[in-house]
């Protein structure tokens, strides 16, 4: 990827956390949604479910949690309505919600959902205003050429199950 690429996220990052706060979201509970609402399973009443050990592993690897960090995470999202801990339902464990055994699951509540949504329009709104400042010899190519391109490539790359190794 260019350099530029990299610049740019590093210039629209605090944005970014800009807006999670005002979303009333710290950037690892948004992170946090984000996870459970890509990589869970459809649980019970249509909630997003991941196993509560790897929502654990991830933020010990990732965020350098402790297991009581963990703890206090998920209360402030359950607090704020966002995610539920609960055990995993028979009918989730028949269906082998992404764990090899019945055990306690975080799930992500529709207000969580709902919160998701908020930061995305935020963040497109962010993006629109932005995109007007390029001047439109470049904009009308990057809407027509360059954003369906990458749309697709996109979509490509969440199809695909792999992971290829960098070299």
């Amino acid at each position: 990827m260019p350099e530029e690429i990299f610049h740019l996220f590093a210039k629209l990052f605090p944005d970014f956390i800009r807006i999670t706060e005002s979303c009333d979201l710290k950037a690892v509970e948004f992170f946090t949604l984000w996870y459970l609402k890509n990589r869970g399973d459809q649980g019970d009443d249509d909630q997003w479910v991941v196993m509560r050990w790897e929502v654990t592993e991830l933020l010990k690897k990732e965020v350098n949690y402790e297991d009581n960090d963990v703890d206090q995470h998920l209360k402030r999202l359950e607090r704020k309505g966002l995610v539920l801990r609960r055990r995993m339902t028979a009918a989730e464990g028949e269906r082998k919600v992404r764990g090899e055994d019945e055990g306690a699951v975080v799930a992500l509540l529709t207000l969580g959902t709902e919160k998701l949504e908020e930061v995305k329009s935020s963040v497109n709104q962010l993006f629109a205003s932005k995109v007007t400042v390029v001047p439109s010899a470049l904009r009308k190519p990057f809407a027509t050429v360059a954003l369906p391109l990458i749309i697709r490539i996109a979509k490509h790359l969440l199809q695909t199950d792999h992971q290829p190794t960098p070299k």
